[in-house]
């Protein structure tokens, strides 16, 4: 089956931040308007994906205006009836193509359901994705952060505080960014 990636606007975010809040726990969640506010200033951008059909069956949040290079996947799903068949493997290589000019792609795999971590984890670690060595954790509770090094092949751990600083201060303010995420090298 084919797929393809359209690029969201403002419309798509309305329609689709109610689904992420089904799809995601409250403690991994940032307000629909920094998402708005970061998709205008070009720092988020929302990605649909369609079937050959072009039916929407997902969707996923990059955070991508870094400074060191780095693209942050920080929502991605597949709606339920089009789970279980090689739909996010795709997306996962679309979104691959999509910033193969960034050193990586980074994304979190929080510790809320281990068996669901767990498949989450094993997926993204099939594509390539490695764990980065750093003490990590969203709303409080412990998640793994994970990279696909692309151009750059360098370990992004000794410098990963100020990546992901850099990533999410474009998209929440500080105040909130110190209460919602923790990060620290080991």
């Amino acid at each position: 089956m084919e797929y393809d990636i359209k690029k969201g606007g403002h419309k798509d975010m309305c329609r689709i931040y109610p689904m992420m809040e089904f799809d995601f726990l409250p403690f991994e969640m940032v307000r629909q308007a920094y998402l708005q506010r970061a998709m205008m200033t070009g720092a988020a951008e929302l990605l649909l994906l369609k079937n050959e059909n072009g039916l929407e069956i997902g969707y996923a949040v990059t955070y991508k205006k870094s400074l060191y290079g780095y693209v942050l996947l920080s929502y991605l799903a597949i709606y339920p009836p089009f789970r279980g068949k090689g739909a996010g493997t795709r997306f996962l290589a679309l979104i691959r193509e999509r910033y193969a000019f960034c050193r990586g792609i980074l994304l979190e795999v929080a510790h809320d359901e281990a068996a669901a971590a767990k498949r989450r984890y094993n997926l993204y670690a099939a594509q390539g994705y490695e764990k980065v060595d750093c003490a990590y954790h969203i709303g409080g509770v412990e998640t793994t952060l994970m990279c696909l090094r692309l151009m750059g092949k360098e370990d992004p751990a000794p410098a990963i505080v100020r990546i992901i600083s850099d990533l999410y201060l474009k998209i929440i303010p500080e105040r909130v960014f110190h209460k919602f995420l923790s990060v620290k090298t080991v």
